[in-house]
């Protein structure tokens, strides 16, 4: 969305949110979904958790909202590996 303030044109970014119950596809075909592991002192915490064989991707990591999960706080939860998302369970959109 672009919008001009006194001639000074400015592009307001699309957020970028997930949310646990999302899936991903990892580069392989492995496919993931986006899981609650509890809380702590600190909050929720999340992890990858595929699909086939219910093993975590890495350790679970803190986050503000589960259902809320910014582009940063995601990034961390997946730092080793490539995922994709493919259902977005707050949306309910499938994609290819």
């Amino acid at each position: 969305m672009k919008v001009t303030i006194d001639g000074i044109e400015f592009v307001k970014k699309k957020r970028v949110a997930y949310s646990r119950g999302d899936r991903f596809k990892m580069t392989g075909g492995n496919k993931y979904m986006l899981s609650y592991q509890g809380s702590n002192d600190d909050g929720p915490t999340v992890a990858l958790t595929n699909l086939m064989g219910g093993c975590r991707f890495g350790v679970a990591h803190n986050v503000g909202n589960s259902t809320d999960i910014t582009q940063k706080e995601f990034e961390k939860i997946c730092s080793t590996g490539s995922f994709t998302r493919y259902w977005d369970i707050q949306k309910g959109e499938l994609s290819k």
